[in-house]
């Protein structure tokens, strides 16, 4: 994902089903990890309108 990042890309959702965990990776360095079973991502500001939510 550093290196969808570092060629211009400003939002990833990195989805890792075995361990039930996403990874958010913004265009300003931070990670956010969200887990559960239900997750709900959000396009933010870069496509505001996008929200879906994901079973792990």
């Amino acid at each position: 994902m550093e290196e969808y990042r570092d060629n211009g890309c400003r939002l990833g959702w990195l989805i890792d089903r075995a361990g039930k965990q996403v990874f958010i990776y913004r265009e300003n360095g931070s990670i956010e990890i969200k887990g559960g079973a239900t997750v709900s991502l959000s396009g933010e500001d870069i496509l505001p309108e996008l929200s879906i939510q994901i079973e792990l």
